[in-house]
C-alpha cells in the first residue's frame, strides 16, 4: 500500500487529537471534578494503586496517567489535568498504533469518527469504560486486517490478538455488539477476496462467545452489569408501543443540534447499499444500527441526562463509520485502490472533524456552569458557624448541578485546587438525614458510601481542618 494514504490519515489524526488535547487542558476540571472520575480520582489518590470497577480492566490504561503524575509528586492541579490529557493521550496513542504500526488508514479514520462524529457531553464525562473498549476494539480489527490470515497470526501475533479480545469482550457489556459487526462487516465466503481471512474471523467470534460464556454465565457479571442487563426486559414490557417513548424522541431531537453527522452518515450508507444492491450489507448495517439503538433507548424509556445516554450510543459511530469508510467513500475514488479517498473527500472530512472540534469546545457551557455553581455555593457558605455541610437535593439546583452522588469528591478536589489549604467538605444527597449517624465525629469525611477520618486522606493533596459537626440541611 502506498504510504500517502497512511501519511495524510496520520497528519490529520494527529491534529484532531492535538485539538482534543488541548481542549482536555482547558477544561480539566469540568471533565474531572464530576461523579465517576471525581470519585476514583480521590479513590486513586487515597488508595496509591489503580482502581478497576466491574471487572473492567481497560481503565488501567487511563489510570495510569494521573497515577504516575501522583507518584512523581505533582500537584492535584497537575494530577487532574494529567488525567484529563490522559484520556486523549490514550486513543491518539491508539490510532497511531493503527495508522502508523498496522499500517490501517481506514481504521485510523474510523477511530477518529468514534472520537468526534456524535461526541458531544461524553468530552465532559469521561469515566466510562465504553469508548475505551471501543478504541481497543478499533486496534483489534486493525491488527487482524493486517495479518489477515491464519499464516499471519503465529507467535506473538496470536497472543496480542488473544489478549486484545479478552481485554475488549471485558471492558463492557455493550461492546458485543460492535464488536460482533465489525467481525460480520468484514466477512466474506471466499477467502481471495476477504479483507480477513473467514476462519479467522470465525475463530475470534468463537473466542469472544467463550470469554462472554464465562464472564456472565460462569464467573457471573458484577452488580452494576446484572442491573444493566436486567434493563433489557422492558423490550417485552413496552412492545409495540416502542416509538412513544421519551428516550426516541429525545435522540431524535439531538440528532438535529449535536448528532447531525451521525443522521447524515446514516441515510448515506442506507442509499449507497440500496443503490448499489448489496443486500447483505444493507441488512447487515440496518440491524445493528437500528436495533442497538432501540435497545438501549427501550432500557431507558423515560430518558435520562445526555451525558449517560450518549455514552451508550456512542457504538454508533462505530456503525455508521465502517460502511463509510469502506464502502461508500471508496466508491468516488476513481479508480478506487489502495491510493485512498480523492482530496476533495478527504477535505470534506477535515472540514466535519473541524467543525465538530469547535461544537465540542462550545459543549463546555452546561459543564462550566455546574463549576461555577459550585464555586458560588462553597463562597456563600465559608463563614458559616458550621461549613462541613449535607445538603438536600431540594435545596440545590439539580438541573445545574445533574447528579449529587459524587458532590462530596467534587467538593474537595474543587476546594483543594483553588484553596490548597482549606478543603472543604459538602455532600448533596436525595435524603441526607439517612446520614445522620455519621455526623458525631468532628474529624470525619462524609461521603456517598463510607466514613473516613481526616488521616486516610493523602496530606499531599487534601487538607480539612475544620473540626466542626457536620450541617445538614434537609428539604
Amino acid at each position: 500500500m502506498s504510504d500517502n494514504p497512511i501519511r495524510r490519515t496520520l497528519w490529520f489524526g494527529l491534529f484532531v487529537y492535538a485539538a482534543l488535547f488541548v481542549l482536555s487542558l482547558v477544561f480539566y476540571l469540568e471533565r474531572t471534578v464530576f461523579a465517576d472520575i471525581a470519585f476514583h480520582t480521590v479513590t486513586l489518590l487515597k488508595k496509591k494503586t489503580l482502581f478497576i470497577q466491574n471487572q473492567r480492566f481497560v481503565a488501567a490504561l487511563t489510570q495510569i496517567f494521573p497515577l504516575s503524575a501522583a507518584k512523581a509528586g505533582v500537584s492535584l492541579k497537575g494530577v487532574l489535568m494529567a488525567y484529563s490529557a490522559g484520556f486523549i493521550v490514550y486513543y491518539g496513542a491508539v490510532f497511531v498504533l493503527v495508522t502508523a504500526w498496522l499500517r490501517q488508514w481506514q481504521m485510523g479514520l474510523t477511530l477518529v469518527l468514534c472520537s468526534c462524529l456524535m461526541v458531544t457531553d461524553t468530552f465532559y464525562w469521561i469515566q466510562s469504560e465504553l469508548p475505551q473498549g471501543l478504541a481497543l476494539l478499533v486496534l483489534t480489527l486493525a491488527f487482524l486486517l493486517r495479518y489477515r490470515s491464519a499464516e499471519g497470526f503465529k507467535g506473538w501475533q496470536l497472543g496480542v490478538l488473544f489478549t486484545l479480545w479478552f481485554t475488549v469482550a471485558y471492558a463492557h457489556p455493550m461492546l458485543a455488539f460492535p464488536l460482533f459487526f465489525g467481525l460480520l462487516f468484514f466477512w466474506q465466503k471466499d477467502p481471495e477476496r476477504a479483507l480477513v481471512h473467514p476462519k479467522l474471523l470465525a475463530a475470534s467470534g468463537m473466542f469472544v462467545l467463550l470469554v462472554l460464556l464465562l464472564k456472565n454465565q460462569v464467573l457471573g457479571p458484577s452488580g452494576y452489569d446484572a442491573e444493566a442487563m436486567g434493563r433489557v426486559a422492558n423490550l417485552r414490557r413496552y412492545f409495540p408501543n416502542y416509538f412513544n417513548l421519551a428516550s426516541n424522541r429525545d435522540f431524535l431531537r439531538w440528532c438535529l443540534d449535536a448528532y447531525y453527522l451521525l443522521a447524515l452518515a446514516f441515510f448515506g450508507n442506507l442509499a449507497f447499499y440500496i443503490w448499489q444492491k448489496r443486500w447483505y450489507k444493507l441488512l447487515l448495517f440496518i440491524c445493528f444500527f437500528l436495533c442497538y439503538l432501540l435497545l438501549v433507548n427501550v432500557s431507558i424509556p423515560d430518558g435520562f441526562h445526555r451525558f449517560y445516554l450518549e455514552n451508550l450510543y456512542l457504538p454508533l459511530a462505530f456503525f455508521a463509520a465502517l460502511p463509510l469508510l469502506f464502502d461508500l467513500l471508496p466508491h468516488f475514488a476513481r479508480p478506487a485502490t489502495a491510493a485512498g479517498l480523492p482530496k476533495w473527500i478527504f477535505a470534506g472530512l477535515v472540514v466535519c472533524m473541524a467543525l465538530r472540534i469547535v461544537h465540542i469546545g462550545f459543549a463546555h457551557r452546561p459543564w462550566t456552569a455546574r463549576l461555577d455553581w459550585e464555586r458560588s455555593f462553597m463562597a456563600e457558605t465559608a463563614t458559616l458557624p458550621q461549613p462541613k455541610l449535607l445538603v438536600a437535593e431540594s435545596r440545590v439546583p439539580m438541573d445545574k448541578l445533574l447528579m449529587s452522588w459524587g458532590t462530596s469528591f467534587e467538593f474537595m478536589l474543587l476546594s483543594s485546587i483553588e484553596s490548597p489549604d482549606s478543603t472543604r467538605l459538602i455532600a448533596v444527597d436525595e435524603d441526607p438525614s439517612r446520614l445522620g449517624w455519621a455526623t458525631k465525629q468532628p474529624r470525619s469525611v462524609i461521603t456517598e458510601w463510607e466514613v473516613w477520618e481526616y488521616d486516610a486522606l493523602p496530606q499531599r493533596y487534601f487538607h480539612p481542618t475544620d473540626t466542626s459537626l457536620y450541617e445538614i440541611r434537609s428539604k
